[in-house]
């Protein structure tokens, strides 16, 4: 069955009745099922595989659907409006297809039957096993002899319920481990969102449906916008796929904001680590672990590129100050008073900012600013490991005195001495080449 013929596909009331007829029925197996506040014992039927429907307000397809709407200038109801919508229905099918092979589930309904029965309401739209579904109808349609025992399927059918009784139950099922396609970052973010925004849910509402913790659940919110307003800046609105495997940048973006008290250095960090994104194979190493670098060393980032792009900012020197006026002359000596200080550093490092901020703005200059960041960052590898090779001659005199100290503390008539006199000798003789060095080499 290509779910393409659309005169395959069931009518509403052609569903409901069939459905009627199911509920009828109390024999059987059953499957039993967390729902509306109870451990509910549902019985399992076998269905035409043609009969269920896609429900389009699926969690899972979230992104996705958003993505196609603005790939393919549709309306932002168009997976809403009308659940019954066969165009709506037919770009849902797509869009699942191009998911089930990434969750296995080709490969396992190749070797397998079908266990878990698919939930659906009693108006047919499947709650649960969308793309288990459209795994089976794929293989149905490619052999429909070696694979007809997909022609019927199992399923189970909710009691009477409401959307939101709904989406508490998808939210139950998501955090359950089985054969389906776990929710990417940006699914479960969008889930979270939309959710809260169609049952006007409160976060602590939201923690207790999801079973997160309550910041977690802002977290995830908060992640998605910065994936939102990066798509955005870049002309890629809605188009999730470019995002999906980034999630530990955003993560360490969302880090490192916290870093700064101002809202123009979270802005100005921000907009560093997206055009890093821009061309993460330039890093030279994974994003989640170059972003919290530029954090670290922002400041020095932020003066290279003011520096080395922007016109060279002299902040009120006194060459540069205005005399035109007693007050000015006024305000002339009144920032001598402050050179040096921290105030003017301040003021300094504001217009750095400012002048960055303008700079990042002019796409044409991203390049030049992953260069200097770059720079910068390598420049302070190689300072850290000069630091650290400056210590090197001390920290080794430090522990070869405290490897002297306690020597002498141990000694006693029981000691072994034999040699001692020897590498005391050898140990003299550095100490006086060390002292030497320092000598000639320490200015005066």
């Amino acid at each position: 069955m290509q779910f393409a013929e659309l005169t395959r596909l069931w009518s509403l009331p052609k569903r409901q009745e069939y459905i009627r007829k199911l509920l009828d029925t109390k024999t059987g197996p059953t499957y039993s099922l967390h729902f509306q506040g109870l451990l509910r014992e549902l019985f399992i039927h076998r269905i035409p595989v043609d009969m269920p429907l896609y429900r389009l307000s699926n969690g899972r397809t979230l992104a996705s659907q958003q993505e196609y709407i603005a790939k393919h200038n549709k309306p932002e109801d168009f997976f809403t409006g009308d659940p019954e919508s066969v165009e709506a229905l037919i770009a849902q099918d797509q869009i699942m297809k191009s998911m089930v092979d990434k969750a296995g589930l080709l490969t396992y309904f190749r070797e397998n039957e079908q266990i878990e029965p698919l939930i659906l309401t009693q108006d047919g739209y499947v709650v649960n096993g969308n793309r288990r579904l459209c795994a089976m109808r794929m293989l149905l349609d490619d052999n429909p002899d070696a694979y007809n025992k997909f022609n019927h399927i199992r399923v189970v059918i909710l009691p009477a319920c409401t959307e939101s009784d709904i989406d508490v139950l998808e939210a139950q099922l998501q955090i359950q481990p089985d054969i389906k396609l776990d929710y990417s970052w940006v699914d479960r973010a969008m889930l979270l969102r939309d959710r809260q925004r169609i049952h006007n849910w409160t976060l602590a509402e939201l923690a207790r449906v999801h079973k997160l913790p309550e910041r977690d659940v802002r977290k995830k919110i908060d992640l998605l916008s910065y994936g939102d307003q990066y798509l955005t800046e870049r002309g890629w609105a809605r188009e999730y796929s470019r995002i999906l495997d980034k999630e530990y940048a955003f993560v360490e973006l969302q880090k490192g904001r916290k870093n700064f008290e101002s809202e123009a250095d979270r802005d100005a960090f921000t907009h560093l680590t997206y055009i890093q994104l821009d061309q993460p194979d330039q890093a030279g190493k994974r994003l989640y672990e170059v972003i919290p670098e530029i954090a670290e060393n922002f400041s020095k980032i932020i003066q290279a590129i003011d520096e080395q792009i922007a016109e060279p900012f002299s902040p009120m020197r006194p060459e540069n100050m205005a005399d035109s006026s007693k007050d000015m002359q006024k305000g002339e000596n009144d920032q001598l008073a402050l050179w040096g200080t921290d105030t003017l550093r301040d003021e300094e490092s504001k217009q750095h900012i400012t002048n960055v901020l303008s700079i990042i703005a002019q796409s044409e200059q991203h390049s030049r600013i992953r260069d200097i960041t770059q720079d910068v960052l390598e420049a302070s590898k190689q300072e850290k490991r000069q630091h650290k090779n400056a210590d090197f001659c001390l920290k080794q005199v430090l522990d070869a005195k405290k490897s002297l100290m306690s020597s002498y503390e141990q000694l006693n008539s029981e000691a072994k001495l034999q040699g001692i006199e020897t590498h005391l000798a050898t140990i003299e003789d550095f100490v006086r080449k060390i002292r030497v060095w320092i000598e000639e080499n320490t200015q005066k």
